[in-house]
């Protein structure tokens, strides 16, 4: 039986670009739509709590001013003192976040109650859309110090939804943070949100069909058609996420590019990809045809069979044969990717791989903790994922990626916003994925939102597909 699990709902551990289905919804909840946040169509950052965000000096310093008067749920100042507090938390070393090399490059300091300079060491152009996935969300700080390592069971923001009890491993309920009227007057529209957890695609249908559900996440394309089929309106964004099978660098095989070439070059990623995510199509291309960026010069590597072999072999004789398990969380959400790469590389020699099937809590600590040889992983958009998952101390860079020309490129394309001068860096980009391969590239993922429009109205997304709770959703 497949073993779910009540997430932890803490900013310091989660990214909204990386969480699963299991806590994209809470963290929606509890702290959408954090200080700013990415349009799903157009990737643009939009402002949240923030009324503005703003630099004079290409991105160095950083001027950032909050709506007045925000509380957090309990009823404290969500101010710029509580910004700079959070800030202070992720690049403490002794929180363990996933953030700390990121948010140890900025220095803030509290002009007024609503006012908070942010310094950038580098400066970094692109910093709005950095801080929609590292810093928008923000937690009381009177709730972290009181709860202590606990406060992801007891999660405290100024979201729309406040948490009110939870099953293990079946559900989380929030009800409404009569707070939010102060940013939102009138709402949330919802009195209470409750989040089912666990269920497989049969089990999502059923509930939708019964009503005991009213919406769902739909997170790849053949789920979208399930849904569509028995009536749901179903909104998917325009940019789909890639995902792909990521390799730690900083242990044994793959610490060695040539074994990360071996095993990118013994898998079909189509197949990989229809396992993963049934029905989504497989990713050719860092971009897409339509970006600036895009050229087919740089699609990604073929499958290669024989040089997989031959690399294979070269690192045995050389007293480094490969070997390696696949970190896969034990869900209904997701094919089992873990036992396709073992069951495909059981076929070739040399080469030994054990499957790393694991229940989802474990999973997502086994990942953050880089505890892994490899591991899934979701870009869920070129900018910012890239910064924050393949440059090196990206907050999300758990396989500790880390490649010199890629970070001096990815450093010129943060300088600047100048389609012209960043275009031959994404050259470089691309280039250094395609020669050191950081993963096996499986699909873009369709990931969107299915819902009763016959029950609920006013239905909206948010970032790569997540559910905006902070829109004017509401039961009809």
């Amino acid at each position: 039986m497949t073993q779910a699990y009540v997430p932890t709902i803490d900013p310091a551990f989660d990214s909204i670009a990386t969480s699963t289905e299991y806590d994209q919804a809470p963290l929606e909840a509890v702290y959408g739509p954090g200080l700013v946040y990415l349009d799903p169509s157009t990737s643009a950052v939009e402002m949240g709590f923030a009324q503005s965000l703003t630099t004079s000096d290409n991105g160095r310093v950083w001027t950032l001013v909050l709506h007045p008067g925000l509380k957090f749920s309990d009823g404290t100042a969500f101010n710029a003192a509580a910004v700079a507090d959070n800030i202070a938390r992720l690049a403490n070393p002794k929180t363990g976040s996933v953030f700390q090399a990121s948010a140890a490059q900025l220095a803030t300091k509290v002009l007024s109650p609503t006012t908070l300079q942010i310094t950038c060491t580098p400066a970094d152009a692109l910093f709005p859309t950095i801080m929609s996935q590292d810093f928008a969300m923000i937690p009381s700080p009177t709730a972290v110090a009181k709860e202590g390592t606990k406060f992801g069971a007891h999660p405290v923001g100024a979201g729309p939804f406040k948490a009110q009890s939870t099953v293990y491993g079946l559900s989380w309920t929030f009800v409404r943070n009569s707070y939010y009227s102060l940013f939102a007057p009138g709402q949330p529209y919802l009195d209470s949100v409750k989040i089912l957890l666990g269920s497989s695609t049969q089990q999502v249908t059923s509930a939708l069909q019964t009503g005991e559900a009213q919406t769902t996440d739909a997170i790849d394309a053949q789920y979208v058609q399930d849904e569509k089929k028995i009536g749901m309106t179903v909104v998917t964004p325009p940019q789909p996420a890639i995902a792909f099978l990521g390799f730690n660098e900083s242990k044994p095989p793959f610490n060695n590019v040539l074994a990360r070439e071996a095993v990118y070059d013994a898998l079909n990623r189509a197949t990989m990809t229809n396992i993963w995510a049934a029905g989504d199509s497989v990713a050719t291309n860092l971009f897409t045809p339509g970006s600036p960026f895009y050229s087919s010069k740089y699609n990604f590597p073929p499958q290669n069979s024989s040089k997989a072999q031959q690399l294979f072999n070269e690192l045995a004789a050389e007293g480094q044969p490969v070997k390696f398990s696949v970190n896969w969380p034990e869900c209904p959400c997701t094919g089992d990717v873990s036992g396709y790469v073992e069951g495909v590389l059981s076929q070739y020699k040399n080469v030994t791989v054990t499957n790393g099937l694991v229940p989802q809590n474990e999973y997502t600590q086994i990942q953050s903790s880089s505890g892994f040889t490899s591991s899934g992983y979701q870009l869920s958009s070129v900018i910012p994922g890239i910064f924050t998952t393949l440059e090196t101390g990206g907050g999300n860079n758990f396989g500790k990626f880390s490649d010199a020309k890629l970070d001096a490129a990815l450093g010129v394309i943060e300088s600047t916003t100048n389609v012209a001068q960043q275009k031959p860096e994404w050259d470089i980009v691309q280039q250094e994925l395609n020669t050191q391969y950081p993963g096996v590239w499986g699909g873009r993922n369709i990931q969107g939102y299915a819902w009763n429009s016959q029950v609920v109205g006013g239905v909206s997304l948010t970032e790569y597909g997540q559910i905006a709770f902070f829109g004017p959703m509401y039961r009809k």
